[in-house]
């Protein structure tokens, strides 16, 4: 292959990477892509740490990787040049492909290669568009040509049977050519039309479409293009994506939201613990509690290691400066003589608590020989 010469490295391959930061995060990409020869190249280079995810399926990940070790239910990811192994049961499969798009690498056409069947590389997409170019032009030449050459053939009659022949042959090479390059533009034609707000909206807005059109749907964010005969998805805007549910794939997977929504809701409940001297004394006690969210007390509980010989009866004072206090119970803790737990009376009159409101104990009455006491407030965020 004769590689044509370009002054050393200005035909470089263009690699465009986002941070990941704030300012210049990956963005959400979903990509319909179709298995073939198993395998589907994704339309930017995916981010490791957030994994490629497709519906059903399991991504697995080890070297000297095979085909024929991929199962089928299992993929394989390249982070490196973004495309991924199937197995051969998945070819001619659609799939939507979700993942974190880091950028794309953009090759120049020198640096892309052609193989015979002996995978000796014979030329380069550079060399292959050359010559594609070179063929255009010629039969273009040609067909500018045909009509001195019909002229010719009028004019020297005993030359006619040569003169038809090369007219012929340079109409079909013309032919060709033509239909090579009318079937490249189409398969990369796109016209932008405006969008619409969902896919119904499509058929009934544009019910005439030409090859190539393509139109947004503004509810899943969807981009169809019209390839002669049906409307196919080929791209999802990351603003647009879905968001998540128990059947959809969206902002977070499915699989994912359903976890979340099996977390109990005691999860939200924050309890603020007050742990006493050994002995109490009579009055407000030293510790104070400040809670940080705002939210609902659910329950307030009181035990001791120690019990007493007679009641202990105690209340829960609220402030927000430290200077006004006041009882949050209308009816306080008690725990009676010989017991080490209050009797679950306490009756809570406000509930509600402010972010930064501030709890303390004050011993409306001490038990005698009782000792260690932990006060509970379970408070719902």
């Amino acid at each position: 292959m004769d590689t044509p010469n370009y002054l050393g490295f200005l035909n470089p391959i263009h690699i465009t990477w986002r941070k990941g930061t704030s300012d210049d995060p990956y963005i959400d990409r979903i990509d319909f892509a179709t298995v073939v020869n198993q395998r589907v190249q994704l339309l930017e280079i995916p981010d490791k740490t957030f994994r490629v995810k497709i519906n059903g399926m399991v991504e697995i990940n080890y070297d000297n990787l095979k085909t024929k070790d991929i199962s089928p239910n299992e993929f394989y990811v390249d982070y490196s040049n973004g495309f991924i192994l199937f197995h051969q049961s998945m070819e001619g499969k659609t799939l939507s492909i979700s993942y974190k798009g880091r950028g794309f690498i953009a090759y120049p056409s020198e640096r892309i290669y052609h193989y015979d069947e002996k995978n000796n590389v014979t030329e380069s997409l550079y060399d292959i568009i050359e010559n594609s170019k070179a063929t255009i032009q010629e039969a273009l030449n040609k067909i500018s040509d045909y009509q001195e050459i019909r002229n010719n053939v009028v004019i020297a009659i005993n030359n006619a049977n040569i003169a038809t022949s090369n007219a012929n042959n340079s109409a079909n090479e013309a032919y060709i050519a033509s239909d090579l390059a009318k079937k490249a533009y189409e398969s990369t034609k796109i016209v932008f039309k405006p969008y619409v707000q969902t896919f119904n909206d499509i058929l009934t807005t544009y019910p005439n479409p030409e090859f190539g059109w393509t139109v947004q749907v503004y509810d899943s964010g969807i981009r169809y293009r019209f390839d002669g005969k049906d409307w196919i998805p080929i791209d999802l805007l990351g603003g647009n994506i879905p968001k998540a549910s128990e059947y959809v794939d969206g902002l977070m997977s499915k699989d994912d939201y359903q976890k979340l929504k099996s977390f109990p809701v005691e999860l939200k409940d924050r309890v603020l613990v007050f742990v006493l001297p050994s002995y109490l004394g009579i009055g407000v006690q030293g510790v104070l509690g400040r809670f940080p969210f705002d939210g609902e007390i659910v329950s307030i509980r009181a035990f001791c290691g120690t019990a007493g010989t007679t009641d202990t009866l105690i209340s829960i004072e609220k402030s927000t400066d430290l200077i006004n206090w006041t009882s949050i119970l209308s009816n306080n803790l008690r725990i009676k003589a010989g017991n080490n737990f209050d009797d679950n009376s306490c009756v809570v009159q406000t509930t509600d608590v402010s972010q930064g409101d501030i709890f303390r104990i004050n011993v409306l009455q001490s038990g005698e020989n009782a000792k260690d006491f932990t006060v509970e407030i379970k408070i719902k965020i």
